[in-house]
C-alpha cells in the first residue's frame, strides 16, 4: 500500500511538472522566435547594405555615399576614402 502510494505521489508530480512547464516556458519560446526572425531580417539588409556599399566603393564617385558632409570631410582627411576599403566601410 506504501508503495502505491509513493508511485501515484511520483505520478502525480510528473503530470503537473510537464502540464506547467510547458506554460513557463511559452513565454521564452516566443522570444527566442521573435529574436530569430529580427536576426534574420538584420542579416537580409546587412547584405544588401554591403552589396550597396560595394557598388559605390568600385564606382568611386565618394559624394553618392549619403554620407553628410562634414562627416565625409573628417573621414577623407585621413587619405583617399576612395581607395581606402577598410575605412569607407566602417
Amino acid at each position: 500500500g506504501n508503495l502505491l502510494g509513493q508511485i501515484k505521489i511520483v505520478q502525480d508530480g510528473l503530470e503537473n511538472f510537464f502540464k506547467y512547464s510547458d506554460l513557463e516556458v511559452a513565454p521564452v519560446k516566443d522570444i527566442i522566435k521573435i529574436r530569430q526572425h529580427h536576426y534574420s531580417e538584420y542579416i537580409k539588409l546587412k547584405k544588401a547594405l554591403d552589396t550597396k556599399k560595394e557598388k559605390l566603393f568600385a564606382a568611386g564617385d565618394i559624394n553618392k555615399w549619403e554620407i553628410k558632409a562634414d562627416v565625409l570631410k573628417t573621414l577623407n582627411a585621413n587619405g583617399d576614402l576612395s581607395k581606402n576599403k577598410e575605412l569607407a566601410f566602417r
